[in-house]
């Protein structure tokens, strides 16, 4: 359900083209809607993408939906901005007007800090700035089907950085959906989740009972024996933590993550492992052998800031089982960290 706080929010998200704001727009959309409020994407820009068809059908070429010929679409704003300022703006109040109440709204073209942003603050919406690392941008642009680029940073980096933002996110290290949670949790439109059962109903439903272990720096976990070489875990990593380089000889892990993101670090060489980002559903298999860390990457949510992941450690021997290359990063405990278990092994009293 939608917090009766705000139930239908309105949203604008700023970025330069190739940061995802398109993809996390439909993905606010989708759990708007998944929760009964229906939404609706604005472009302060719709007139631009109309006068382009148009100088394409008068040139007798055809056009692509969603294909931009940004030198162009930047000449056409430039000259609309000259004889009228608030002519985008106007157009998007008059678009407003028209949409049903209790409709969310959704903006993913803002890029003018003297004229459209206060007017879309007027009209009660947060701004949301949205990134991601520059080589991932330039991996999405050089898929897409533009028709010319324009130096974006150079022309729109100044007016977004004259803005300010209620939040930002930076769309690389988690989903879409995820990263849209997040975005409605911070506008104060939260989309709960589905009421969990208490850690004590869930245990019984599954018999786990483990220890919990808080002596570590960069992070902690609750473990279950399965048998007798076999083990459980149910991990969280702090923010800003990261675990040691090491390995086992005897004993192998299977991991999934189950909410944020983690940053894997795994290989033969200790000096150079290999490194990518895993989240949610992700798989990871660690062979006896391997070095190996994971690091925080994402919190699961506002209320649950670490990074969670479930472990089965098999052919297990003892805790001794261990070779540690470095140290371990401290991260940052959470005030009450019980809150981020789900409650599938219950803590032992």
């Amino acid at each position: 359900m939608i917090t009766a706080a705000n139930t239908a929010p309105r949203i604008a998200l700023v970025g330069f083209t190739g940061v995802g704001k398109t993809t996390l727009a439909k993905a606010i959309a989708d759990l708007l809607r998944d929760q009964g409020v229906n939404s609706v994407v604005l472009k302060l820009a719709a007139p631009l993408y109309e006068l382009q068809r148009s100088y394409y059908d008068l040139a007798g070429l055809e056009v692509g939906e969603d294909a931009q010929d940004q030198q162009l679409l930047h000449r056409i704003a430039t000259d609309l901005r000259r004889v009228s300022p608030t002519s985008f703006v106007d157009r998007f109040r008059a678009a407003l007007r028209g949409v049903p109440d209790g409709t969310a709204v959704i903006n993913d073209d803002l890029r003018d800090a003297d004229v459209d942003a206060p007017g879309l603050r007027e009209a009660g919406f947060t701004l949301v700035r949205v990134s991601c690392a520059e080589p991932v941008r330039a991996t999405r642009l050089a898929g897409r089907g533009d028709l010319s680029r324009i130096d974006e940073r150079e022309i729109f980096g100044p007016a977004m950085a004259a803005m300010s933002f209620d939040y930002e996110i930076d769309t690389l290290s988690a989903d879409p959906r995820a990263c849209a949670r997040q975005v409605l949790e911070a506008v104060g439109a939260g989309v709960r989740a589905p009421i969990k059962a208490s850690a004590a109903l869930r245990a019984a439903s599954t018999g786990f009972a483990g220890a919990r272990d808080t002596t570590h720096v960069w992070g902690e976990y609750v473990q279950t024996p399965l048998d007798s070489a076999t083990l459980l875990r149910e991990i969280l990593v702090y923010p800003g933590g990261r675990t040691s380089i090491h390995r086992h000889k005897l004993a192998s892990e299977l991991n999934i993550i189950a909410g944020g993101a983690v940053r894997l670090f795994i290989g033969d060489d200790p000096s150079d492992l290999a490194e990518s980002v895993r989240s949610p559903g992700d798989l990871i298999h660690v062979p006896a052998g391997a070095y190996h860390a994971v690091a925080f990457e994402q919190g699961e949510s506002s209320e649950q800031p670490c990074a969670r992941f479930f472990e089965v450690v098999y052919s297990y021997d003892s805790a001794d089982d261990i070779e540690r290359i470095d140290s371990a990063l401290p991260g940052a405990r959470p005030c009450d960290s019980t809150r981020g278990y789900s409650g599938w092994i219950a803590e032992s009293a």
